[in-house]
C-alpha cells in the first residue's frame, strides 16, 4: 500500500493525497492578514498550556 493512498478492505483505493494548488498572496494582503491575527501573550500561552498538559510525562 502506498502511503499516498487510502484502501478499503477490498484493497481497491478509495482515496489519494495530493497537495492543493495553493495560489501565491501579494505581500500587501499577507501583510493585512498578520495585522488581523490575535496577538499572543507567551507567558499566557505558556502558564495555560502547563494547566492542562501533564508535565511529567
Amino acid at each position: 500500500m502506498s502511503a499516498d493512498t487510502a484502501h478499503e478492505a477490498n484493497g481497491e483505493p478509495d482515496a489519494e493525497d495530493r497537495p492543493m494548488p495553493q495560489r501565491s498572496l501579494p505581500a500587501t494582503e499577507l501583510i493585512a492578514r498578520a495585522k488581523r491575527t490575535p496577538k499572543v501573550d507567551p507567558d499566557r500561552l505558556r502558564r495555560e498550556i502547563d494547566e492542562v498538559l501533564d508535565q511529567s510525562l
